[in-house]
């Protein structure tokens, strides 16, 4: 026997494949029949879509179709639009409660690699990585210290504003996800590896109901050493220190096959993809 919300599915989809009924009542009865039943996002899209193809004089009716496309995402509880701006940069929500930024700090499109930066130093690094050009210190750190070994202990494990890579240079409410952020994004996305004439990195992928299928994307635009084979590969900062030795902080690095949140020393120089609330 079909489980319930497949027959709830299929006697909808039955009743507004009619022509006899005008395409307001039909919208009427998909959004009664999500309210009694358990219809999953897709399925009410599938549903309109039912809905609009059979009204004959259905293309040539505007005003008809839009509040077709109105109704879909007033029940699917959506904005008009997936990629919206913030102080002048795109996002996309995915489900978790932030406004993933579409561009990391310094890249005009999603490709690519923008900016490098050193743990909580705003300034873009130039001339490569190294202790020699940290802002903060030369292996003793003056800031975000946990251990008096390592520099003077402020307790302090969250880069602040003025610190904060993504919030000096794109304002508002931009900033640097943490490491519980990265992981919250991680648990809730499917991470699919692409390379093409134009996007060589991972899209990321919604899992969660209502936003299934919004996606940004992470450019594997660095090269990097595993096991002895030089492969593409990305870094991104967290805004995180490395609780256990104040010379780290946490960063996400990728490549084909593997996804990883881990700490690295703050002289690195990853990217920064912003988020806001």
């Amino acid at each position: 026997m079909a489980p319930i919300k497949d027959r709830s599915y299929l006697y909808l989809a039955n009743a507004v494949n009619k022509d006899s009924i005008t395409l307001e009542n039909k919208l009427n009865m998909i959004e009664q029949g999500c309210q009694n039943a358990s219809i999953t996002s897709k399925q009410v899209l599938q549903l309109v879509g039912i809905a609009i193809k059979s009204q004959k004089d259905g293309a040539k009716r505007y005003k008809k179709i839009l509040a077709a496309f109105t109704a879909i995402l007033r029940l699917l509880g959506r904005s008009t639009k997936v990629t919206q701006k913030l102080n002048g940069h795109e996002y996309v929500e995915m489900g978790d409660g932030l406004k993933w930024a579409t561009c990391n700090v310094g890249a005009e499109k999603p490709e690519a690699g923008g900016d490098n930066f050193f743990w909580g130093d705003p300034i873009p690094a130039e001339g490569g990585a190294g202790w020699d050009k940290y802002k903060w210190g030369n292996r003793q750190v003056s800031k975000y210290s946990v251990d008096e070994r390592l520099g003077p202990v402020d307790n302090k494990i969250v880069l602040e504003p003025s610190d904060d890579m993504a919030s000096v240079n794109w304002g508002s409410t931009w900033r640097t996800p943490t490491k519980d952020e990265w992981e919250g994004l991680m648990d809730k996305t499917k991470f699919t590896w692409t390379w093409d004439s134009t996007f060589k990195g991972y899209w990321i992928i919604s899992k969660v109901e209502g936003y299934c299928g919004n996606k940004i994307f992470l450019p594997a635009s660095g090269i990097g050493d595993h096991n002895g084979a030089f492969l593409p590969s990305g870094t991104l900062w967290s805004s995180s220190l490395y609780d256990k030795n104040s010379l780290q902080a946490y960063h996400v690095s990728y490549y084909e096959g593997d996804v990883v949140l881990s700490p690295t020393m703050r002289c690195y120089i990853p990217h920064v993809r912003p988020v806001s609330y």
